[in-house]
């Protein structure tokens, strides 16, 4: 019986031969938790549902069909179930983790109870249709006789009881919220195995290719080209050889056991490399399969992989992977579904969504994840309704999975009294010093010149002159702020003498991707000899590796702060560069409720250094002042019980309906006036999957006619053919704008609507190479894109 059928060519590939290969794997993924038969049987049994004549028909004619013949993820579920799920709590347990596995193999996992208290998880395995379970059950094991699955069976109940073990341990607390969180966990795991299996057979098959073993990884390669590069580093001055110190700190911090570690480094002290140093070493001497390096924006990844890249001189070994990047290529479009290649470069985003979003593209990475080192660039920048969920899932890929977690900042939040604590390695920092590093690499003078009417636009430009910087950075909070500073700065400079006049350069997310990088370079070139003031939104202070000899940051938490900060004298040039805090007057953060609590909590903290600026080692940015921000801005939302995952309008928290899902469980007893039939699997995961939104924000993409873009957008209003549509549309992502619901609303009537894609086009009168997207028509508007 045929498990897949190439019409064009005529190959087939029986049930069997994709089973024994999806079972391999499987077992393959399984093993790197303890669970190589419980993930084995799953492998196997996925596809017993295609051992039916109407199925066979189906494969046949390629013709679709939704009358419950051709239904096939049901019977393995249903097969486990009906030989296994006995009155005995672990036989049940295995049975249902396994059969909840098979039956979510297309479309993602299911709800094992409803918030409305139904019990789908019985529902979507044994549904009213007549799915074929008879003719499957004996067929299947005529197609199939080579496992034996009551001996296999019991393999994987005691592998189940051996990991429930190590999961109740995990939870210090002994916290059944937590625990049932790391079930849903380990159940969202052996369905990432199935899928990457399946879909990587079913891969191989079409593209008439024999499936790849992964390479055995030579990390050792790696480590010799980067301490060739770290060798030759000059040493010539304090900074760089506190550099030194950080590196090798890191290096030798590499020959501890697994577990989850801080690693602080002041912004400008070479955490990037220090910490690439650690995991090759660290990876190296624990065997592991993977290293990730999580940034929070795309605007980073580009610069800390270019110059990975030129290190390790080794581009197949090191996958970037966000949404910016564009590649028809189809082994790239393969290496991010399955993120197998030793090095990953992706964004918080792509990792949040690998543990927690619904469906099957995302979840099927998440195996990879397992023996590997993970870490986490700008760990402060993590949503802070995300945070009970990131902490159970970094103690879920240590505790469970083997990975190594390096959490690194050079402002790090304090997570130990959140609701789930991470459970931190022994020791817990890898650089030791850690107060004397920042105290040497302190190049930096915080001035805290708020005031209560605080600045206007004009009012904040004549502050810059005032000052008369060689070159300046100001930070903004709004990007409508932003450009009313650039406007005021841009018409003031003109009356300053011209030897005194600056380059001024404004950058926000109004401009596109490709347009942002293009001011970057510029602002490059002009830094060496030009006086030059940028005016931008945070998105830079997200690792960019510029420096300007002043900055001037609006008021914001003080994790912001020091990110300002660090784009200030960052290589020491200046004995020491001044910081200003300043109040504005024509920023509203109505809608930016985190950056209003940021800037609250921050205020806070500098005021009471005003008033005993001893307490704080007259530094806003020591340590001390740092951890009373973080405990001011973590109870801020902890006393609202939004770390969670809160979704109001459905009156629900996500970290519940992936772990105990209360609402269900009530709904289940009121309905039913008994308890859920489940002993550990009630979780609401399709439910839970389909309201996660890593990045919490309705948006809008729209492609502008910038560079490039104006051509893209001609190109997707002609009479262009499909597949180069889809092209174009790929090519969009460096050329388009994310607009808030308020903005769209302000465009409405302007945007195209692009033929065949559905997606949305600004025209050029609308987009201006100084400011990006405006929301009045420019005089020069050209509106044929066609010419």
């Amino acid at each position: 019986m045929l498990a897949h059928k190439n019409h064009e060519t005529g190959r087939e590939q029986s049930v069997r031969d994709h089973a024994t290969v999806v079972a391999r794997l499987c077992r393959e993924y399984g093993a790197k938790i303890g669970a190589s038969n419980t993930a084995e049987l799953i492998g196997y049994y996925h596809d017993m549902g295609k051992c039916k004549e109407h199925f066979q028909r189906y494969i046949e004619k390629n013709a679709l069909s939704d009358d419950g013949n051709t239904w096939h993820s049901q019977i393995g579920a249903q097969f486990m179930l009906k030989s296994f799920d006995t009155p005995k709590p672990l036989e049940q347990r295995t049975a249902r983790i396994i059969a909840l596995a098979i039956r979510s193999h297309h479309g993602g996992l299911i709800d094992c109870i409803t918030t409305e208290g139904e019990d789908e998880f019985h529902k979507k395995i044994f549904p009213e249709t007549d799915v074929g379970y008879e003719e499957c059950a004996a067929n299947f094991p005529r197609e199939c006789p080579d496992i034996h699955a009551c001996d296999n069976f019991k393999y994987a109940a005691a592998e189940i009881e051996r990991l429930m073990t190590r999961i109740i341990e995990l939870s210090k607390k002994r916290n059944a919220e937590e625990i049932s969180f790391y079930i849903g966990l380990l159940e969202r795991y052996l369905l990432s195995a199935l899928l990457d299996a399946d879909r990587y057979d079913t891969y191989c098959f079409e593209q008439e290719i024999q499936s790849e073993p992964d390479k055995k990884r030579d990390w050792k390669v790696l480590i010799d080209r980067l301490e060739l590069h770290l060798s030759g580093l000059k040493k010539d001055s304090e900074i760089n050889m506190l550099r030194s110190e950080i590196s090798e700190q890191c290096k030798d911090f590499a020959g501890n056991r697994q577990g989850v570690f801080r690693l602080m480094v002041p912004t400008g002290g070479g955490k990037t490399l220090s910490s690439l140093r650690f995991a090759l070493h660290h990876a190296e001497e624990h065997h592991m399969e993977h290293i990730y390096y999580i940034i929070p924006y795309t605007t980073i990844i580009d610069q800390n992989c270019k110059e990975i890249r030129d290190i390790l001189k080794q581009d197949d070994m090191i996958l970037e992977h966000h949404s910016s990047l564009v590649s028809d290529e189809e082994r790239h479009k393969l290496l991010t579904e399955r993120w197998n290649s030793p090095i990953i470069m992706t964004t918080m985003v792509q990792f949040l969504n690998t543990l927690f979003e619904g469906g099957t593209r995302a979840n099927r990475r998440m195996h990879n994840l397992a023996k590997s080192v993970i870490i986490f660039d700008e760990i402060q920048s993590i949503p802070p309704r995300c945070i009970d969920m990131f902490n159970s899932a970094v103690n879920f890929l240590s505790g469970i999975c083997g990975s190594t977690i390096v959490l690194c900042t050079a402002t790090q939040p304090e997570f130990a009294e959140a609701k789930y604590p991470i459970v931190m390695g022994e020791p817990i920092d890898i650089v030791k010093n850690c107060k004397e590093i920042f105290q040497k690499l302190k190049r930096t003078q915080i001035i805290d010149t708020r005031t209560e009417a605080g600045y206007d636009a004009d009012g904040l430009a004549n502050f810059v002159f005032d000052k008369d910087p060689k070159n300046a950075l100001i930070i903004m909070n709004t990007k409508k702020a932003a450009e009313n500073v650039f406007t005021a700065l841009k018409k003031l400079n003109i009356e300053l003498s011209k030897e005194k006049q600056y380059e001024v350069f404004y950058l926000s997310t109004y401009l596109c991707q490709a347009h942002r990088m293009e001011v970057i370079k510029g602002l490059f070139e002009k830094l060496e000899d030009k006086r030059v003031i940028c005016v931008s939104t945070q998105l830079i202070e997200a690792g960019i590796n510029i420096s300007f000899s002043c900055v001037v940051r609006s008021a914001a938490g003080l994790d912001s702060i020091a990110q300002a900060a660090g784009r200030c004298n960052r290589h020491g040039n200046d004995p020491c560069g001044p910081v200003y805090i300043i109040k504005s007057s024509d920023e509203n953060l109505t809608r930016l409720r985190d950056i209003e609590i940021g800037q609250r909590m921050g205020s806070l903290v500098l005021d009471e250094i005003r008033n005993e600026p001893g307490a704080f080692d007259n530094d806003p940015l020591s340590p001390k002042a740092i951890e009373r921000y973080f405990t001011y801005y973590y109870n801020e939302f902890r006393q609202n019980d939004e770390m969670s995952y809160p979704v109001k309008k459905e009156e629900v928290k996500l970290y519940d309906l992936l772990a105990v899902n209360r609402k269900g469980y009530t709904g289940y007893k009121e309905r039913n006036k008994k308890y859920p039939p489940s002993l550990i699997l009630n979780q609401a995961f399709h439910k839970a999957g389909g309201l996660f939104k890593a990045i919490d924000s309705v948006t809008v993409s729209v492609i502008v006619p910038h560079g490039k873009g104006a051509e893209i957008i001609g190109k997707l209003m002609g009479n262009t053919p499909l597949k180069d549509r889809l092209h174009q549309l790929k090519l969009a992502s460096q050329y388009s704008v994310n607009l808030f619901e308020q903005d769209n609303q302000k465009l409405k009537n302007e945007l195209i609507l692009l033929p065949l894609t559905g997606g949305y086009a600004l025209p050029s009168g609308f987009y201006s190479e100084e400011h990006g997207v405006v929301f009045e028509r420019q005089p020069e508007s050209v509106w044929n894109y066609m010419q």
